[in-house]
């Protein structure tokens, strides 16, 4: 049997369309720390591969882990981490142990608006509030002030909710949601419940402006995808007890009260991905050195970079126009003339070259490139050179 054969599935080899990756810039999954594949090789040569969850080998990998990622990102004491599969899967779960009735969502591209989506699937009232594909809040807040943003948020779909959904890296679009724009967070505050998905671990974070934090170890952790991070404050956990004390659906096993009994112990409800525990924690030996700081330095030189060469192209310009409205970490271009770009992402991939492409209303127009620590700044200009030949070999310039 051919090792692309799966019993019920027929694919096609990897070189059936497309050349080995050489590099990896799309926003996520994206490139791995190297050395990883050596590290998961170990790991499951070593038997740890095939141990009990609950075995005192993993509940210590476990708690080195948790240790080490709260010190990286600098976690506030009161904030307990809690380990699932997805972000997705992360919405629905936050939702069912945070928000009776309602809630408010601010939205600036697709994945703030899943969000939102998540929450009316599960029968929540959702008020929303959406921006145009490449706006956020700072360029809102120039044109409209901080009056209006205060009358909006005292507003009785914004004062009234149980919590507001927010999105801090809106990797759709490229843009960034400040915290620190939004007023302070007091205990009779709505709840803020952040997706730091794209964000979290590529640079300092107001932690202590939201309630919840959920984040993926795919893409500024440089891990494989398949683990999901949250980090959860005392408000959110009182709020999910209150909840299960009313005989809400919080969750069967994967509640927060479940989360947080097992997690005393450094263990799951039920059987996790102890390989992703493991690979996470090799990560983090890597980055905890630079630390924070130097990491955020290296994303930004390299979004700054492609900014620079975007300013002085005479086909491609970013697709966020206000430079305050930018993430760090996940970049979108197009083209002046709105054509598509569909095409060049392909003749790409054909090189070896993997970028995201647009996403949402911009699928088929936009490239996405992303910045993380992971990617060597030699790779980008690797895949600008392409970008610029592809352009002109296929008469596109």
């Amino acid at each position: 049997m051919p090792w692309w054969t799966v019993v019920g599935v027929r694919a096609r080899p990897v070189d059936a369309e497309h050349s080995p990756i050489r590099r990896n810039l799309a926003p996520g999954p994206s490139t791995l720390w190297p050395g990883l594949g050596e590290a998961a090789r170990l790991f499951l040569e070593s038997g740890m591969g095939g141990m009990n969850h609950r075995s005192p080998e993993i509940s210590a990998l476990v708690e080195e882990l948790g240790g080490r990622l709260g010190r990286y990102l600098r976690l506030p004491e009161a904030y307990q981490l809690f380990f699932v599969s997805s972000g997705t899967y992360a919405m629905e779960l936050i939702l069912r142990n945070t928000v009776e009735v309602r809630c408010a969502s601010f939205s600036a591209g697709a994945f703030g608006e899943r969000f939102a989506r998540v929450a009316s699937m599960l029968g929540r009232r959702v008020d929303a509030w959406s921006l145009p594909a490449g706006r956020s809040l700072p360029s809102w807040l120039k044109e409209h002030g901080k009056e209006a943003l205060a009358a909006r948020l005292n507003q009785d779909a914004w004062s009234r909710a149980e919590a507001w959904l927010l999105c801090h890296n809106e990797s759709a679009t490229g843009t960034v949601l400040p915290l620190e724009m939004l007023p302070p967070l007091e205990e009779t505050s709505p709840l803020r419940l952040v997706d730091g998905v794209s964000s979290v671990g590529a640079c300092p974070l107001p932690w202590e402006q939201a309630d919840v934090w959920f984040f993926g170890v795919q893409k500024a952790f440089g891990c494989p995808p398949g683990l999901c991070v949250l980090a959860v404050g005392p408000r959110a956990l009182e709020k999910a007890l209150d909840l299960e004390r009313k005989s809400r659906d919080t969750g069967a096993w994967f509640s927060f009260a479940r989360l947080e009994e097992n997690g005393r112990r450094f263990q799951s409800p039920c059987t996790p991905n102890t390989l992703a525990f493991h690979l996470l924690n090799q990560a983090l030996r890597r980055m905890e050195g630079p630390g924070l700081e130097h990491w955020r330095h290296h994303c930004q030189v390299q979004r700054d970079r492609l900014m620079a060469w975007l300013d002085d192209h005479p086909v491609l310009e970013a697709s966020v126009t206000s430079p305050e409205d930018r993430s760090l970490t996940v970049s979108s271009l197009r083209r002046r003339d709105g054509a598509p770009l569909a095409a060049v992402q392909q003749a790409l991939r054909q090189r070896g070259l993997v970028v995201g492409g647009g996403y949402g209303e911009w699928k088929g127009t936009g490239l996405r490139l992303a910045h993380f620590p992971a990617h060597d700044p030699a790779d980008l200009d690797l895949v600008l050179t392409a970008l610029d030949e592809t352009l002109a070999e296929g008469g596109l310039s």
